[in-house]
């Protein structure tokens, strides 16, 4: 891969799963159900491509602009697809660049649905603290009891 100009991004998630049901051996693409899961590996990588860019430029955690990162992502994806597409001989790979533009496109509003889940989070958290500080004023139960006898 380094040979021919590419190269390997490590993203810093931990694989929590046996992704091909082939570990420890290297899946073999020849199989339909490697296949398969890897078309489908890659849709939802890609499907979620466009948030994480976004959401690491947001938190500075990359460098670049958002829109300038995924017209190179889409340039390659577009030039790629056709390649992976001839060598598993599998045409659903051709599929890709255009599950990518429809994830772009959905990205307003999977953002905003990050906004209302760190919203709802923070909410979760004051109501939890204020429940927990209710608790805390309370007299238990048992020392009520105890008193009263």
């Amino acid at each position: 891969m380094y040979r021919h100009g590419g190269r390997c991004l490590d993203i810093d998630l931990l694989i929590f799963h046996n992704t091909f049901g082939t570990f420890p051996v290297v899946p073999d693409l020849r199989d339909r159900n490697v296949r398969d899961r890897f078309y489908y590996s890659c849709l939802g990588w890609i499907g979620r491509n466009p948030f994480l860019n976004w959401f690491l430029i947001e938190q500075g955690l990359q460098k670049g602009d958002l829109e300038s990162t995924l017209l190179r992502q889409e340039e390659c994806l577009a030039r790629a697809a056709p390649k992976v597409t001839a060598y598993l001989n599998d045409s659903r790979f051709l599929f890709l660049p255009q599950a990518l533009a429809t994830a772009r496109k959905n990205l307003g509003r999977v953002i905003g649905e990050h906004h209302r889940v760190v919203d709802s989070w923070k909410n979760m958290v004051k109501l939890l603290a204020r429940q927990r500080s209710t608790e805390l004023r309370r007299e238990p139960a048992s020392k009520a009891v105890l008193k009263a006898a």
